[in-house]
């Protein structure tokens, strides 16, 4: 099984991390898949999009013990059919990142890094507040934990008319390899405070709602 990582949150968050470029066994045929699944799967033309498709439900299936499907709304927010589970998925480049929370939202995002355009798109994302947080000089890896944490709480909201610069807020943070973060959401079913956690790790970053 390529899994990059596996592991399980204090709150009871289950997540999950597999690395595509390994040999794809593993995944699940796509006679395999419930008809709306093969919908999915058909409107993904690059092999690669086909294979995170195909890996993300490989992972939810190792994580839970057993297959279950995944279906989207409408907004795009990907769900377990008759399960209570809540679930969030994420890819980028080689990896995949699946997060699994009983009874409450939950949201993930994986970040192939560097992505040195960030630094020119801060204005898009940062808040005024961040800005001047990040004035006095922001290193890559700081700016992909503000923009996958906001990503993060964007998918764990749920409200696709919220956006990263206005409705979600980071807390001022001191970079380390592994750490929490506090956010607010503000707008939406979810407005209050968050907590997330984040992990910069060999040539990507994760970050997950929950700690």
């Amino acid at each position: 099984m390529p899994l990059a990582s596996e592991q399980k949150l204090d709150d009871g968050t289950i997540l999950g991390i597999w690395d595509i470029s390994q040999p794809a066994e593993r995944l699940p045929a796509a006679e395999s898949l419930t008809a709306e699944e093969q919908e999915e799967l058909l409107k993904r033309s690059y092999p690669q999009k086909k294979k995170q498709f195909l890996a993300a439900r490989a992972l939810l299936g190792h994580l839970l013990g057993e297959r279950h499907p995944i279906c989207y709304l409408s907004g795009g927010q990907p769900f377990i059919p008759g399960s209570e589970l809540q679930v969030s998925v994420s890819h980028s480049g080689n990896y995949v990142a699946v997060a699994v929370s009983a009874g409450k939202p939950v949201g993930v995002d994986i970040e192939v890094m560097p992505r040195k355009s960030l630094a020119k798109a801060k204005s898009y994302f940062l808040n005024d507040d961040e800005q001047r947080q990040t004035e006095a000089g922001c290193s890559v890896e700081e700016l992909h934990v503000y923009w996958s944490a906001k990503e993060a709480l964007f998918k764990y909201a749920g409200n696709v008319q919220l956006n990263l610069k206005d409705h979600f807020s980071i807390a001022p943070f001191s970079l380390s390899t592994c750490g929490k973060l506090s956010a607010r959401i503000s707008g939406g079913a979810e407005t209050g405070q968050a907590v997330l956690s984040y992990w910069l790790e060999q040539g990507y970053i994760l970050v997950v709602t929950g700690a």
